[in-house]
């Protein structure tokens, strides 16, 4: 999906515009959901959210992620290495531009995504 190493300019300035405004993890999660459609070229509807969500705080397979949303299993580990770097993305801003409790919440939904998908590679490693 996104194989680059820089946010867009469009990118940049709608998470300057917007990232003052989000102050809990529902702002979060639609900051997300928007910036991830903006990079990505994809209109993301509520299943995104859902996914992101199954994700932190369940511990389905993420190919029963998948069969439950209807999307395809390399559609699911996309979506998530974009939202990682997204994620990493809006908590250094936040971070440079003293929105400590954005960049809290970013660190918190970053470091849950992270353990699960380095559980799914150590779990994979294992089969292997």
């Amino acid at each position: 999906m996104v194989n680059r190493l820089y946010l867009s300019i469009r990118t940049v300035r709608e998470l300057l515009a917007t990232m003052p405004v989000v102050d809990d993890s529902i702002g979060l999660m639609s900051l997300l959901r928007h910036i991830v459609s903006i990079e990505t070229g994809r209109k993301l509807d509520e299943d995104f959210e859902q996914m992101v969500g199954m994700v932190v705080t369940t511990k389905m397979r993420f190919n029963d992620i998948a069969k439950a949303l209807d999307m395809s299993v390399g559609d699911v580990y996309a979506l998530l290495d974009t939202v990682v770097w997204i994620l990493q993305s809006i908590g250094v801003i936040a971070d440079l531009t003293g929105l400590a409790r954005l960049q809290e919440l970013s660190e918190l939904l970053l470091n849950r995504v992270n353990e699960r998908t380095e559980r799914r590679r150590e779990a994979q490693d294992d089969i292997e």
